[in-house]
């Protein structure tokens, strides 16, 4: 059996590889503590901007790279708070409301379309990571939801409910209806507070 030799150039790329696997895993949890309030704003500021700069300088290493096909290539693509955060940059202090406002409205339709598209083969794995997503930016909201916002608590329900089952399980009927159903209200509770406001 032959044995394969790696060039010195070989190496280096594979350690640059590593390196932004790591990077991107560890800037995916950075997101989620600061959704989850569990670091202040500082902190994620500089952490964010120490990582984004470190990215750059990393993907300048590797030949033709390419975010997406890095993230398959790789098993990242549950990175989905990471990769959103390179794709829109360092943050913008100045906008954090309006943006925030903007990431939930579109997590919202995309939940719905999600219900709607897969009400006929309604499986676990394909609601559960969009969920999640949307009640970290419930979370991250709800200082200007205001207290009488009612949204989050019929969310976190139904992921309970997914949480227990296995990701390949298919919902049962009456399942599929009350996570429609809380999503619905969890909607227009958003509308709601919105507009008064």
């Amino acid at each position: 059996m032959s044995v394969v030799k790696l060039t010195a150039e070989d190496i280096k790329k594979s350690e640059f590889q590593k390196e932004l696997f790591v990077m991107i895993r560890t800037l995916d949890v950075i997101e989620k503590m600061y959704n989850l309030d569990k670091i202040s704003k500082e902190e994620y500021n500089k952490q964010v901007e120490k990582l984004l700069t470190y990215y750059e300088r990393l993907k300048k290493n590797i030949h033709e790279f390419e975010l997406n096909t890095f993230v398959k290539m790789y098993g990242l693509d549950e990175c989905r708070w990471a990769i959103d955060r390179i794709n829109t940059g360092i943050p913008k202090d100045e906008n954090d409301n309006k943006a925030l406002f903007i990431k939930l409205t579109s997590k919202y339709h995309e939940m719905s379309d999600c219900l709607f598209l897969h009400n006929s083969k309604p499986m676990v794995s394909v609601f559960k990571p969009i969920l999640e997503d949307l009640i970290l930016l419930v979370r991250r909201a709800l200082p200007f939801l205001g207290i009488d916002f009612t949204g989050l608590v019929d969310l976190e329900k139904s992921l309970a409910m997914l949480n227990s089952k296995s990701l390949s399980d298919l919902l049962l009927q009456t399942e599929f209806n009350e996570l429609m159903a809380s999503v619905d209200l969890s909607q227009k509770a958003f509308y709601r507070s919105t507009l008064s406001s």
